[in-house]
């Protein structure tokens, strides 16, 4: 990945209430520092992606990850049991930052 800015929209859903929940995170809006260790860790996910989980059940998280570059598009789903290990420290990140989906 280029040094360009990514576009992250995170959603949860699933858990014990079923609410699902959606943060956005632009490295553009972040320190250099900061956005680096973002785009990292996006790098590493994407290198690797996520194997697919076996269903779970209603009251487990289900995360999707979109990150837009651009004009490119990529997606990672991932169970809570799942969460690749580049993305733990970003996906803690994004759901403080998360609000009711509309």
């Amino acid at each position: 990945m280029s040094d360009d800015g990514l576009r992250l929209t995170l959603r949860r859903t699933g858990g014990l209430a079923g609410l699902a929940m959606e943060a956005e995170l632009d490295t553009a809006a972040l320190e250099p520092g900061d956005a680096a260790q973002v785009r990292a860790a996006v790098e590493r996910a994407l290198a690797q992606p996520p194997a697919a989980t076996p269903g779970t059940g209603a009251d487990r998280y289900q995360y999707n990850l979109i990150v837009r570059r651009g004009a490119d598009r990529h997606e990672l789903t991932f169970g809570e049991a799942a969460v690749p290990e580049a993305l733990a420290p970003l996906v803690r990140r994004l759901e403080g930052l998360a609000r009711p989906a509309p």
